[in-house]
């Protein structure tokens, strides 16, 4: 060790970067490769509070799937790589579908709080609604129903029934398509949808709990995969071909 205090300070400066540089490296070949990692306290994510109180992610079979901490270099940011906080996303296909559920339902609860006078909110709204429930309808009926129907036959009721609940959504999103927020039946229009897709929504939590016993984690992984490259190229409008093909396949199935 040399005996000038700036070099040696300097060394010190220097290991304590390379260790934690390394210590940052292990851990992402870690969440690579086991998908799980613990959270270090006292390190800033993307908001620069501690993340040790992030969201977890809880998969199927119960477990906790919190994500990773990876290096990462901020746009505009020139100087050494900083660890970032980055969950993992869980492909469970309803754990995905609970997602979808959650953002349509909070979609719902702004519209119902918004005074009768708010057209542009309202409009925005629907629009938002709209979008939700063309991509969330479409990926049920052409992957997770349709799968589920085949390989779960004892719930096949259900899913039939669910095919019904959303052909009539479809119809109603159809219309508001056409509406404007001050026509006389928008708000009682829209205000229907969102009691039949409430309901609609109140009857899977019903039945996916036989769908996740029956079809184990591994299964509803792969499904929820395929969900996910659906989603891509679903449709966002009702009046794009896949979406009117669904709508058409209900009346004529």
């Amino acid at each position: 060790m040399t005996n000038n205090p700036e070099q040696a300070l300097l060394f010190l400066l220097m290991f304590f970067l390379a260790l934690a540089g390394l210590l940052v490296l292990m851990v992402h070949l870690e969440c690579s490769l086991t998908k799980t990692a613990p959270r270090p306290r006292g390190l800033g994510g993307r908001s620069g509070r501690d993340e040790a109180a992030a969201p977890l992610t809880v998969r199927a079979g119960g477990r906790v799937n919190p994500g990773c901490w990876v290096a990462r270099r901020p746009v505009g940011y020139s100087g050494h790589l900083i660890p970032i906080w980055e969950p993992n996303m869980s492909t469970d296909a309803i754990v995905l579908l609970k997602q979808d559920h959650k953002e349509i339902l909070s979609t719902f609860k702004k519209f119902e709080k918004a005074g009768d006078n708010a057209h542009k909110a309202k409009a925005d709204l629907v629009n938002k609604m709209i979008k939700l429930l063309t991509v969330h309808t479409y990926i049920e009926n052409e992957v997770m129903y349709t799968r589920v129907r085949d390989l779960l036959p004892e719930v096949e009721d259900d899913v039939l029934e669910s095919y019904e609940e959303h052909h009539a959504a479809d119809v109603l999103v159809m219309e508001l398509v056409g509406m404007k927020p001050t026509d006389e039946r928008f708000t009682a229009k829209t205000t229907v949808l969102i009691e039949n897709v409430t309901h609609h929504i109140e009857e899977e939590q019903e039945w996916f709990p036989k769908v996740r016993e029956g079809l184990g984690r591994s299964v509803l992984q792969e499904i929820g995969a395929e969900m996910v490259e659906a989603k891509k190229n679903a449709p966002r409008s009702p009046a794009q071909p896949s979406a009117l093909k669904k709508t058409v396949d209900a009346v004529i199935k």
